[in-house]
């Protein structure tokens, strides 16, 4: 439609899971995402990533007696290391977003919160996620309530 005879591409050659590693990584480098969406994303990358890196988990392969440090040493860097360092982020903050994919498995908090600006906030996820499931619910049904809502976790659990 703009009349182009061609355009820029890069073409990558990549089976079902590098592919599907690719997408993610495309999705937390160029969008912007709440603090769950983020979560979710990188819990994926980090099942994909180590789907395809066997020694890149944690304790590294114990069949072959490598270790975490060995495996890391000879070639698979750990998930957190790795992208830590393709976002320019540190570990630690790695490690608490895959932690706040939790919240998602429950597909009708995901959903109730998912629109919330508790959403952009970690520290607010973090907050939700320390709660028994049940309480989670609780707590969610009196941010999301049509008529006054609660503002926070904090405001909510204090009602």
């Amino acid at each position: 439609s703009l009349g182009w005879t061609e355009i820029a591409a890069f073409v990558v050659e990549a089976d079902a899971l590098q592919a599907e590693l690719l997408e993610v990584d495309e999705n937390l480098m160029r969008r912007e995402l709440s603090a769950l969406d983020r979560a979710v994303f990188l819990a994926k990358r980090k099942a994909l990533y180590e789907a395809l890196n066997h020694t890149a988990k944690r304790g590294g392969s114990r069949a072959k007696g490598q270790s975490g440090k060995l495996a890391t040493l000879i070639g698979g860097a750990s998930f957190r290391a790795e992208t830590a360092r393709r976002l320019g982020l540190d570990e630690s903050t790695i490690s608490r977003a895959v932690r706040r994919a939790a919240l998602a498995e429950d597909r009708a908090l995901h959903h109730a919160i998912a629109a919330h600006p508790i959403a952009d906030s970690g520290a607010e996820l973090d907050k939700l996620l320390a709660l028994e499931p049940a309480r989670r619910m609780q707590v969610v049904g009196l941010l999301t309530r049509a008529e006054g809502p609660a503002r926070n976790v904090s405001a909510a659990l204090a009602e």
